[in-house]
């Protein structure tokens, strides 16, 4: 399924400092392809000698930029894409104040990722964002995972494959969660 974000890319990508984003596309475990942005942090970005290419940005700038800075997994609310103004504002906000990188991603079937959401998909998808950190070197120790709204289910689901799995992350924020006795109840999360 393709959606607006295609033909909004470029004016919503502007509204980011220049070739500090790339948009990518994330294959999944199931055969679907979920829409992305990388965003660089604003303390590596701006230490550049000169503002990267789209074509250096994959190869040379990514991989250095997940040592340098922690990075933050962006699981986005119902509502919109990843290029919704305010989620925007979020990423501004990460990548300056935080110092942060930031990978948002599209669910299957919202913008112009393929397929269509089912609960599990949703995961997988999140699950294939932090698969392709990993192929790019991240420590998971230093990926904060991040939902909003929906993405509080989604965020508390991949938390929850990857503490069965074995693998360790910064941690999990959940923003406007919309019914924490959901999540308890799902046993996607524990209260410590």
């Amino acid at each position: 399924m393709s959606g607006p974000l295609t033909t909004l890319q470029p004016k919503k990508l502007s509204t980011l400092s220049a070739n500090k984003t790339m948009n990518l596309r994330i294959p999944t475990s199931d055969g679907e392809s979920i829409g992305a942005w990388f965003i660089l942090s604003d303390r590596y970005y701006h230490k550049l000698p000169a503002i990267p290419t789209q074509e250096s940005l994959p190869a040379q700038h990514i991989p250095v930029a997940i040592q340098e800075h922690p990075t933050i997994l962006f699981l986005h609310g119902n509502a919109a894409t990843r290029a919704f103004t305010a989620r925007i504002q979020h990423y501004q906000t990460f990548t300056s104040r935080l110092g942060v990188n930031v990978l948002a991603i599209d669910y299957r079937g919202f913008a112009d990722s393929s397929g269509t959401p089912t609960e599990a998909g949703v995961i997988h998808d999140a699950r294939a964002a932090w698969d392709w950190l990993a192929r790019k070197g991240v420590d998971g120790d230093d990926v904060l995972i991040v939902g909003h709204s929906l993405g509080t289910g989604i965020g508390a689901g991949l938390a929850s494959e990857l503490t069965k799995d074995g693998i360790t992350y910064k941690g999990l924020t959940l923003l406007s969660v919309k019914s924490i006795m959901s999540l308890l109840n799902q046993k996607l999360i524990k209260v410590l």
